[in-house]
């Protein structure tokens, strides 16, 4: 059972890399800032781990402050993914 969950995840993950292969950079960048968004929506310890660890590092921060971190954050994130399926294999 599960070789079957890794060779799904996997094929998954190809797939969103060999689509951001053919997309403009734009249109790359904007659809991995969606899957980000969706899979902090899916899985949302996530969130409410990186909003208590921005609270245990920046406690001199407003809780405005840090939602802007943590925002930014994700944005990163998502980028960081982008320019990853851009190396080549």
């Amino acid at each position: 059972m599960k070789n079957i969950v890794d060779i799904s995840i996997l094929t998954l993950v190809r797939s969103m890399v060999f689509l951001l292969e053919v997309l403009p950079e734009a249109m790359g960048k904007a659809l991995c800032r969606a899957w980000i968004g969706l899979f902090f929506l899916i899985i949302p310890r996530f969130p409410k781990t990186a909003r208590r660890n921005l609270s245990l590092v920046f406690p001199e921060k407003s809780e405005k402050e840090r939602e802007l971190i943590y925002r930014k954050s994700r944005l990163v994130l998502a980028d960081n993914f982008y320019s990853f399926s851009q190396i080549p294999f």
